[in-house]
C-alpha cells in the first residue's frame, strides 16, 4: 500500500488549508488596512501564505470556489499593500518638502 494519499484522501484538509489561507489573508488586508501591520511584514507574511497556496492548489485537492476566493483574498490585501505603500511615499515627501522649506 502506498503512504502517499491522493485526492481523495486529503480532500477535506486541504479545503479546511484553503479556507484558513484565505481567512489568514484577509485579516492581514484589514490590519494593513487599519495601519496595524507593517507593509513590509504583511508582504512577508502574503510571500509565505502564496507558497502554501501554490501548494494545496493542484487540482483535485481543493475545489475551484473555494480558491477563487484564495485568490480575491490575495487581490484584495495586493491593492492594500499598494495604497499602504503609496501613502508612505505622499507622507515622506511632504515631510521632505516642509523640510526643505523650512531650511531656506
Amino acid at each position: 500500500m502506498s503512504k502517499e494519499a491522493g485526492p481523495h484522501q486529503l480532500g477535506k484538509s486541504h479545503e479546511t488549508a484553503v479556507e484558513a489561507l484565505t481567512v489568514l489573508t484577509r485579516q492581514i488586508c484589514k490590519l494593513l488596512t487599519a495601519r496595524l501591520l507593517d507593509s513590509r511584514l504583511a508582504e512577508k507574511l502574503v510571500k509565505q501564505l502564496r507558497k502554501k497556496a501554490d501548494a494545496i492548489s493542484k487540482p483535485g485537492y481543493s475545489q475551484r470556489s473555494q480558491l477563487l476566493e484564495l485568490t480575491d483574498a490575495f487581490n484584495s490585501v495586493d491593492a492594500a499593500l499598494r495604497a499602504h505603500n503609496a501613502d508612505l511615499l505622499v507622507t515622506a515627501h511632504a515631510a521632505l518638502r516642509t523640510s526643505e522649506s523650512a531650511s531656506d
